[in-house]
């Protein structure tokens, strides 16, 4: 799909990855990574529904968001489980029937991630991690396919267990395990700095383009789009799907989150970002075939 956002202009864009970055770098070292504020509201854990394999990756004493790729395998962010060994990690899948709870028998960090400290360029890259089950997800679960289509402008569903809250007053809540939430929003960016990998970034929106950042707030194409969101306190991992014919399709993971100024709350004109899985299916492939 196309719009007509606007992309800065370079001397604009290094300034603001200069100023981006080293905040969002800080703000996943000293604090749980962030989920849904804004969106939608709860996901509903009803039989049949399209979000049965997006889980809650519980990775030491926090809550984390993941979803399944394979009956085995959850896909996640690397940041909420390097440094962890498989006792410490468990998933949580929510199912009609009550919470299914199946620990990890192996962690796979993608070896090209090295913590959440800026390249170069002021981006971190290959954020993703790989959990193998101890047991096959319930049958209930589903698992989901990848995207590899362009992302810029790409509409975005991404659900987690993060906070909830709105673009008013920011986060109001924090993560729960029982509880997925769902948001919206449209891929403003997208940042090709590492050879094997790109991140993939957005703003949330208000009304009126209240918060907006990037593109002309007057263009109905960068208007805020129904459930827009960003993600809070929780939502590391989290899957960003893009529906397809066939269904849902990952086309990232849920890394990071800035607010609209330094400590200031998550509120309209807060940024978001991640992942981009596609250059890094060879890897995921390969590990699931090995198993």
């Amino acid at each position: 799909m196309r719009h007509n956002a606007r992309m800065p202009p370079k001397p604009a864009m290094q300034i603001f990855l200069r100023f981006l970055f080293p905040l969002l770098a800080a703000a996943l070292l000293s604090a749980p990574a962030r989920a849904v504020i804004g969106g939608s509201g709860p996901v509903a854990d009803l039989p049949g529904q399209p979000f049965s394999g997006v889980v809650a990756v519980l990775s030491g004493n926090g809550t984390y968001s993941g979803a399944l790729v394979a009956p085995e395998w959850v896909l996640t962010a690397a940041h909420v489980v390097a440094g962890r060994s498989p006792a410490q990690v468990r998933i949580r899948f929510n199912l009609p029937g009550g919470p299914v709870i199946v620990p990890a028998a192996a962690l796979e960090v993608y070896p090209g991630f090295h913590g959440a400290k800026p390249g170069a360029d002021g981006v971190w890259y290959g954020d993703l991690a790989l959990v193998r089950l101890a047991s096959p997800a319930p049958e209930q679960a589903r698992y989901y396919g990848f995207y590899r289509g362009p992302a810029l402008h790409a509409i975005i569903t991404f659900v987690g267990y993060g906070a909830w809250g709105d673009g008013s007053q920011g986060q109001e809540g924090g993560g729960n395990a029982a509880i997925a939430r769902m948001g919206r929003n449209r891929i403003d960016l997208v940042l090709p700095g590492a050879a094997d990998g790109k991140v993939y970034v957005y703003d949330f929106d208000g009304p009126d383009g209240l918060g907006n950042r990037f593109g002309n707030p007057a263009d109905p194409a960068n208007q805020a789009i129904l459930g827009e969101g960003v993600f809070g306190g929780g939502d590391s991992g989290a899957p960003v799907f893009v529906e397809r014919p066939g269904g849902w399709r990952i086309l990232g993971i849920a890394i990071f989150v800035a607010p609209p100024q330094a400590g200031a709350p998550l509120r309209f004109g807060a940024i978001g970002g991640g992942t981009i899985v596609a250059p890094y299916l060879p890897w995921i492939q390969r590990m699931l075939a090995e198993r």
